[in-house]
C-alpha cells in the first residue's frame, strides 16, 4: 500500500485549493477510514499494524485540517514556506495602527462598558474583515487556477491579518455577560 503521507491534498488525491468541495473531502476521508481501519490488519505483522495506525492518524489530521477554511489556508501557506512560526511573521504598520485603535477601544470598554461603543467596535471589526476578504477572494480563486507564488504572498498577508482579528474577536467574549 503506497500512500502519500507528506501532503494532505495528495493523500486524498485532491487538487490543492483554498476553496474545496467539502462533500468530496468527507467522502474521501470516510473511504480512507474504511481502508485503514485497524480491525482489517489484526493478522498482519506488528510493523504493518503500526503503519496502518499511523496512516489512520494521518487521515484524521488531514481531514480535520482541510475541512476548516482557516486551517486549510494555514496548511497551504506553510506547505509553501510562505508563513513562518507563530510570532515570526510581520504585519504592515497601517493595519497594526488600526488594530491598536480597536484594542484601545476594548480596554476602555473593560473599564467603563458602553453598549453603543461595544457595537461600534464589533461593526468596525466586521467591516475590516469584509474589506480584507473582498481584497483577497479573487486572488484565492486565482490561485486555485494558476498556483501562483505571488498569490501566496498576498494570501499570507490576509491570513495573518485575519488571525490577528480572530484574537481580538476572542477578547469580545469578555463582554458577553455585560
Amino acid at each position: 500500500m503506497e500512500i502519500n503521507v507528506k501532503n494532505y491534498f495528495l493523500f486524498y488525491e485532491m487538487e490543492e485549493k483554498f476553496f474545496i468541495d467539502l462533500g468530496e473531502l468527507k467522502r474521501k476521508y470516510f473511504s480512507k477510514s474504511r481502508e485503514l481501519h485497524p480491525d482489517f490488519y489484526t493478522q498482519d505483522a506488528e510493523a504493518k499494524q503500526e503503519e496502518i495506525l499511523a496512516l489512520a492518524a494521518f487521515n484524521n489530521d488531514a481531514y480535520e485540517t482541510l475541512r476548516h477554511d482557516n486551517e486549510r489556508m494555514e496548511y497551504i501557506l506553510k506547505q509553501h514556506d510562505v508563513i513562518g512560526e507563530e510570532g515570526k511573521n510581520k504585519l504592515d504598520q497601517m493595519f497594526l495602527m488600526e488594530m491598536m485603535d480597536i484594542n484601545e477601544a476594548l480596554m476602555e470598554l473593560q473599564m467603563d462598558f458602553d453598549q453603543s461603543a461595544f457595537e461600534k467596535v464589533i461593526s468596525e471589526i466586521k467591516a475590516i474583515e469584509s474589506e480584507l476578504y473582498g481584497e483577497v477572494e479573487v486572488t484565492m480563486r486565482g490561485y486555485d487556477q494558476d498556483k501562483g507564488v505571488g498569490s501566496l504572498e498576498i494570501i499570507a498577508k490576509y491570513y495573518l491579518k485575519k488571525k490577528y482579528l480572530l484574537r481580538i474577536k476572542d477578547n469580545l467574549d469578555k463582554f458577553v455577560d455585560v
